[in-house]
């Protein structure tokens, strides 16, 4: 599958100004090209490990990091930035 590198680079550009951490890119997706470049993305809440140790995802396991109190607003921004950019969900 194709996708729009431009739309995966602004992706970039939006969850690393944001400091945000997803699924796609800490499990290093073989599909993040097609998701960010359709505009989707599954965020990670709580910092860029999982407190789990999942087999499904390659995530890094580890304790979980400080609670930062920012990060609904800013898992928002995302949200709305994608949105008005006619993403499908992010």
């Amino acid at each position: 599958m194709t996708y729009d590198q431009k739309k995966v680079d602004q992706m970039n550009q939006l969850l690393s100004g944001l400091k945000l951490n997803t699924v796609c890119a800490e499990d290093n997706c073989p599909n993040l090209g097609e998701c960010f470049g359709s505009g989707t993305a599954s965020f990670i809440i709580l910092g860029p490990n999982s407190i789990r140790a999942c087999r499904f995802y390659d995530i890094p396991h580890d304790h979980p990091r400080p609670v930062d109190l920012m990060e609904p607003y800013r898992v928002a921004e995302a949200t709305n930035d994608c949105k008005s950019r006619g993403c499908y969900r992010c």
